[in-house]
């Protein structure tokens, strides 16, 4: 009896080990290895030939929304006002942070303007679509960060962030305000001030219909060393002068 038991229980694990592996075949043969090609010819416009290739992805940049702000929506142009911590992808070293701890209880948001190249290109792109509020994650690649060469090295300190570091941040957009405007600049005065241009038309006087004509060109000033033009016409020679006639009616003596 309990060998029929045992060679009934081994006879059901046969079973289902055997469909599990129909199982696993069906599942290798219908599923199709990941291939990568170059974007087909349907998706680019007709004017654009096809190419035949690796499609290969040098950089990019990535983030998650951690939470939606409510406030006025990220512009291009402006001055942000944000929190953020800066972390080493690699090992999760913070080597920067706005954030007080007791260490530091002097930090506070920073402000600059984006879209004018303040800040490395990573952060200077990484806020748009947020609202003032919002906090995001970003992942930002070397090649938008400090590059192959890392951060400037300071004598006597460990270089902050080594070459070819990834990068994430974690940012809070606190504010949004419009870039001041740059003061006028002063007339110069004296022998700076700029001269007059004599190939500028002026306005017209009112009720005036004529257009000013444009002063003629100088022109330039005969050499010193020039020689005297020659006379156009050769002066007559001197004729001899004729004795006068005595006047009619006068008698000689």
């Amino acid at each position: 009896m309990l060998n029929r038991k045992i060679l009934m229980t081994t006879a059901v694990l046969a079973m289902t080990v055997a469909a599990a592996a129909q199982t696993n075949t069906k599942a290798a043969t219908t599923a199709k290895p990941a291939t990568h090609t170059a974007a087909s010819s349907s998706a680019l416009p007709k004017n654009i030939p096809p190419v035949k290739g690796v499609v290969h992805t040098a950089y990019s940049l990535k983030y998650v929304d951690i939470l939606v702000g409510k406030g006025a929506l990220a512009e291009p142009m402006k001055m942000y006002t944000v929190n953020y911590v800066g972390y080493l992808r690699k090992d999760g070293t913070i080597f920067d942070s706005s954030i007080p701890d007791k260490d530091h209880k002097d930090r506070k948001p920073i402000t600059f303007p984006v879209g004018v190249h303040r800040v490395i290109p990573g952060f200077d792109t990484a806020f748009e679509g947020m609202h003032v509020g919002g906090k995001r994650r970003i992942f930002i690649p070397y090649q938008l960060a400090y590059g192959f060469q890392g951060s400037p090295l300071i004598p006597g300190k460990p270089q902050a962030i080594p070459p070819k570091a990834d990068l994430i941040f974690d940012v809070e957009l606190i504010s949004i305000a419009d870039l001041p405007k740059a003061p006028p600049m002063p007339m110069p005065t004296g022998a700076n001030s700029p001269k007059p241009n004599p190939f500028r038309q002026t306005p017209n006087p009112a009720g005036s219909s004529t257009v000013p004509a444009k002063p003629a060109a100088p022109t330039a000033p005969a050499s010193p060393a020039a020689a005297p033009a020659a006379p156009a016409t050769t002066p007559a020679a001197p004729t001899a002068a004729k004795p006068a006639t005595p006047a009619t009616g006068t008698s000689q003596q």
